[in-house]
C-alpha cells in the first residue's frame, strides 16, 4: 500500500485514488468540469460503428446499473483484431523479451517464464481498434454519463492465458482475479470488447450491479479489494453478474462499481479496452 502511494504520489494521481472512491466527490467533479469544460461534443452525424445504440438507454442503464450492454463489434472488425493479436507482440510482467501468442503453453513460455497476460503493443496500429476507440456514440455516451467531454482515452488490447498458475502467481502477474474497484482518476469509464467467444469458464468479466453507488462506508477507506465472502454478505446474489458472449461483444462500465477477472479454464481470452477520462 505504500509503494503504491509514493508511486501514485510520483505520477499526481494520490489525491484521486484517496477522493476519487467517494461518489459524492466524483459527482462534484463532474458538475465542475461539466460548467468549465469547452470540449465540442461528439458529432453522431458522423459514421459510428454502433448506429442502432441508444445514447440515452445506455447512460441511463450505466447510471443505475454500472454497466450497459449493445456496443457489439461488426465480424470484419473482430476478426481484424483478433489477427492483429495473433501476429503482433506481446509483453508480460517481469519479461526480459516480448513475445508472440502462439508461444504461450499452459502460461508459460519455453524456457518456463510465467504469464498469465499478454498486452499487445501500440494497438492503434490495428485500424478497427483506431476507429473504434473515435466513435462517435462511444464519446457521446461517455461524456453524457461523466458529466464532460473525457480528455483522454488509454486503449489496451491483452490476452489472459489458460493455465494452471496458481493464484498468488497470477496477483503478481497483475490479472485482476480478485473483486476490486478502480480509483484511476476522479471520474473515468471503460469500454469493453470479448474478442474471443468468452464464458465463465474462459475469462468472463464479473462485476456487481449497482455496485459503483452503493458501497459500505467503512469500504472506502483502504484497501480498494474485497473478499468475496464480505461482498456476499452486503450484496444479493442477483447483483453479482458474470458477462459472457461471443466475440465481439461489448459493454460500457463505470469501474468503481466491484468487478473481477475470473481466470480462464477452457480457453485464452482476448479483450479490447478502452478507458476514458
Amino acid at each position: 500500500m505504500i509503494s503504491r502511494l509514493l508511486n501514485l504520489l510520483s505520477t499526481g494521481r494520490v489525491y484521486p485514488f484517496i477522493l476519487g472512491r467517494f461518489y459524492f466527490i466524483r459527482k462534484l467533479t463532474s458538475l465542475i468540469k461539466g460548467i468549465i469544460s469547452r470540449e465540442p461534443r461528439a458529432d453522431l452525424r458522423s459514421t459510428t460503428c454502433f448506429p442502432s445504440v441508444s445514447v440515452r438507454e445506455a447512460v441511463t442503464d450505466l447510471r443505475k446499473n454500472a454497466f450497459t450492454f449493445g456496443l457489439d463489434l461488426s465480424e470484419s472488425d473482430t476478426l481484424e483484431i483478433r489477427k492483429f493479436a495473433e501476429t503482433n507482440p506481446c509483453t508480460g510482467k517481469g519479461l526480459k523479451r516480448n513475445f508472440f501468442y502462439d508461444e504461450v503453453k499452459n502460461g508459460r513460455l519455453q524456457d518456463g517464464s510465467l504469464v498469465a497476460l499478454g498486452q499487445l503493443q501500440k494497438p492503434q496500429r490495428c485500424a478497427a481498434i483506431s476507429r473504434i476507440s473515435r466513435d462517435p456514440t462511444l464519446w457521446e455516451i461517455a461524456t453524457q454519463y461523466l458529466g464532460y467531454t473525457p480528455k483522454r482515452a488509454d486503449t489496451r488490447l491483452f490476452w489472459s492465458f489458460v493455465s494452471d498458475l496458481t493464484d498468488s502467481d497470477r496477483r503478481k502477474l497483475n490479472q485482476t482475479i480478485d473483486f476490486h474497484i478502480d480509483v484511476y482518476s476522479f471520474n473515468f469509464c471503460y469500454a469493453h470488447w470479448y474478442i474471443s467467444d468468452v464464458t465463465k469458464d474462459s475469462g468472463a468479466h464479473e462485476l456487481i450491479r449497482g455496485s459503483h453507488v452503493n458501497k459500505r462506508l467503512r469500504w472506502l477507506i483502504g484497501s480498494t479489494k474485497l473478499s468475496y465472502d464480505v461482498l456476499a454478505d452486503y450484496y444479493k446474489p442477483e447483483e453479482f453478474t458474470v458477462i459472457e458472449g461471443s466475440a465481439g461483444r461489448g459493454f460500457i462500465e463505470d469501474t468503481s462499481c466491484y468487478h473481477r477477472a475470473i481466470p480462464p479454464l477452457t480457453s485464452d481470452r482476448l479483450l479490447l479496452q478502452i478507458r476514458m477520462f
